[in-house]
């Protein structure tokens, strides 16, 4: 296996037998091409890529913490606040995740807004999120703002061309909280199968990858995730919102999530590289 690194991608051209793709080192014909680069996913938009754009938004901050009496490195804890979505327009959370950037320890502070409700008006991320620091003792005015956009999944998106498949984020991840990680895992999973199994027939159609995503043990959960986060986000009350968490509480003690122990994955298998 080649690896190339620290050149970018400056050009892919699609043709017949093989997808054309040019770096700032080499030009490479590839039989296949996984595009995994991201939600602003350079490839995608080069290749003109077809689909309605779903964006969800997203802003954060890291502030330096005292580990030895910070409640969430003590417990080990990440806090989802649903608090903004009930006082206005926010369509997603506040977040707290304990961290450690360049071995300092910090929390990442963030907004995220699905926007799986494209019509209703735009919530203001930087007064959620002023609003949301000031209540624990913080100036947002004090910190560097990071904001960056998620593309999230939809079930009328292209997935696959002839010899090219997304994947990732430039593919789409969950709408509902914006996870996209193990999702990525999901669909190098399947990406990986499909590569294998066009080589095997000489088949580089990829016309099932739709299909295999969606019956994948992971994957499966996409469309359920989108739709259940445009039914969350059509309504803001706070009635409604304390009820369905209740509800979501008594159906995670019939699950193994109950389980604080538990790893919704496969043993990890080692590669090695010479």
């Amino acid at each position: 296996v080649t690896i190339r690194q620290g050149e970018a991608v400056v050009d892919v051209i699609e043709h017949e037998n093989y997808v054309e793709v040019a770096t700032e080192k080499a030009i490479i014909h590839a039989k296949t091409l996984v595009v995994a680069d991201g939600s602003r996913s350079f490839i995608r938009s080069r290749l003109k890529w077809d689909g309605v754009s779903r964006v969800a938004r997203l802003i954060e901050v890291d502030t330096p913490e005292n580990p030895a009496v910070t409640d969430e490195f003590q417990r080990r804890v990440a806090v989802f606040d649903f608090t903004p979505m009930t006082d206005g327009d926010l369509q997603g959370y506040y977040w707290d995740f304990p961290s450690y950037v360049k071995g300092e320890p910090v929390m990442n502070r963030g907004v995220f807004d699905s926007r799986a409700r494209p019509e209703k008006p735009k919530a203001d991320l930087k007064a959620v999120m002023a609003e949301s620091l000031a209540s624990r003792n913080r100036d947002l005015d004090n910190y560097k703002i990071k904001g960056h956009p998620i593309r999230w999944w939809d079930a009328g998106n292209e997935l696959a061309r002839p010899r090219i498949l997304l994947a990732g984020d430039a593919a789409g991840v969950d709408a509902l909280f914006g996870e996209g990680i193990s999702l990525a895992l999901g669909y190098g999973d399947v990406a990986a199968e499909m590569v294998a199994d066009a080589f095997a027939r000489n088949d580089f159609s990829f016309a099932s990858y739709r299909r295999r995503l969606q019956n994948h043990w992971l994957m499966w959960q996409l469309p359920w995730r989108t739709r259940l986060a445009k039914m969350a986000y059509f309504l803001n009350y706070p009635w409604l919102v304390k009820i369905g968490w209740a509800i979501a509480r008594q159906v995670i003690k019939l699950t193994r999530w109950r389980d604080p122990s538990f790893v919704p994955a496969e043993p990890p298998r080692l590669v090695t590289f010479n």
